[in-house]
């Protein structure tokens, strides 16, 4: 049979650097093996050792007396005139045994829970975790709790007493910012993210957890600034309010003097059908008059200012700045009409649209006064419907012969028709 010594010297440098490896191997299976309970495994390992090593130093002083001529020791060349099988065997089942403790150890990691899968599957969590004894020292902290610790301490989490401390009172670093203390602590970071912090003691374990609420407290922020302009908005419809109250008085104040008027009218008719034929009952006249008389002395006195002045004052207590374009129609139905119309185009612009502008054109088209209400507020995403503002002046509207539109695209705009002999025009809807 082919001896060590007879084969070529690529084989034997080939055979050496195998045996290096293969110890290579067997010592980093060391710690899998040394774990175990079995001594089996452990004898096995120190087979292993022992014989690569002693082969690789066989072979490699066979080498070195090769080279420098030397004497070889009597069992260096005993073992070298072995058949090489023998030690082909051997390296082999070294071999499949290394193999076999790297492949249990593989097996044992997916499936059996150790200290490393348990900071190693911490260390996955997207949120931080530090467990302490309660003299603080540090049992075991994730890399997210590490890193957060030097964001925002600047050192290393050592202490879970002291962190915590440091946390709850907002002794931090001045690029981060504080955004509430106490119990539940969070902080914005320079990178703009939000953590939030948590303590508990659990069965004599003190338990620190921190939080990404990055999502949450810019909902949070969100809602203040929303909160702060409906406090704005709130503010400028109640001083609307009180200037609308003023308008809506007028309005009943003069719908009272066109009763008046009817009523008046209604007392002349019977009086002169009474002087005419004197058969008639003298009380008839005297009740109308009577109470004709009542109605005026219930009368409120009647403010200097016009409809559209007044409107125009409510604009700018409530913040909205008006633009008008044109003039003014002459026929007072007609003005009294536009003046309901824009006030309720300033609540719904400041209600639903959050504007701040009105703009007013009057234009005349034929026989028509007309005159369109436009805002710089948000535009309406659909077809506005009409509640008891919009609907009620449709009516008065269609009542005197007019058109009203409400148009949403490209923009909000209220557009009433008034014909100045007022005979009805048919409706056209369109914007």
């Amino acid at each position: 049979m082919i001896s060590y010594c007879s084969i070529p010297s690529i084989c034997k440098v080939f055979i050496m650097a195998y045996i290096f490896a293969l110890l290579c191997g067997i010592v980093l299976s060391m710690s899998p093996v040394f774990s175990a309970r079995k001594h089996r495994g452990k004898i096995a390992w120190v087979f292993c050792v022992f014989v690569s090593s002693a082969m690789l130093l066989i072979y490699a002083a066979d080498v070195k007396t090769a080279k420098q001529n030397l004497s070889v020791n009597s069992f260096v060349r005993w073992f070298c005139d072995l058949p090489v099988v023998f030690p082909l065997i051997l390296i082999t089942l070294m071999t499949v045994y290394v193999l076999y403790v790297i492949l249990k150890e593989k097996h044992k990691r997916h499936n059996i829970v150790t200290r490393s899968s348990v900071k190693e599957g911490i260390d996955k969590l997207d949120s931080g975790l530090c467990f302490a004894y309660e003299s603080g020292r540090v049992i075991l902290a994730n890399y997210i709790m590490n890193e957060l610790c030097h964001s925002i301490l600047g050192r290393d989490l050592q202490n879970a007493n002291v962190f915590w401390d440091a946390l709850s009172s907002c002794k931090v670093k001045e690029d981060v910012v504080c955004l509430q203390a106490g119990e539940n602590p969070s902080f914005r970071l320079p990178d703009g993210r939000v953590w939030s912090f948590a303590h508990s003691v659990i069965d004599n374990i003190i338990q620190v957890s921190a939080a990404d609420t990055t999502y949450l407290q810019r909902l949070t922020d969100e809602l203040k600034e929303k909160n702060k302009e409906l406090k704005a908005i709130n503010a400028r419809l109640v001083a609307y309010g009180e200037e609308v109250d003023e308008l809506t008085r007028s309005k009943e104040r003069l719908e009272t003097k066109i009763n008046i008027h009817r009523s008046l009218g209604q007392a002349l008719l019977v009086t002169r059908h009474y002087l005419i034929d004197s058969t008639r009952d003298e009380k008839v006249p005297f009740d109308i008059w009577e109470k004709n008389i009542a109605m005026l002395s219930m009368e409120i006195e009647q403010p200097s200012e016009e409809p559209f002045e007044m409107f125009i004052k409510a604009a700018k207590t409530a913040g909205v700045d008006i633009e008008i374009n044109g003039q003014l129609p002459s026929r007072e139905e007609t003005n009294n009409l536009f003046a309901l119309a824009a006030a309720e185009s300033l609540v719904n612009a400041v209600r639903h649209a959050d504007a701040n502008a009105m703009y007013i054109t009057f234009t005349e088209e034929h026989d028509m006064d007309m005159v369109s209400f436009t805002n710089n507020g948000t535009r309406p995403e659909s077809e506005i419907t009409e509640g008891g503002g919009l609907g009620a002046l449709r009516k008065k509207t269609e009542r005197i012969g007019g058109i009203m539109k409400v148009c949403h695209n490209p923009e909000f705009a209220l557009i009433i028709s008034i014909p100045k002999k007022g005979e009805p025009h048919e409706a056209n809807n369109d914007c």
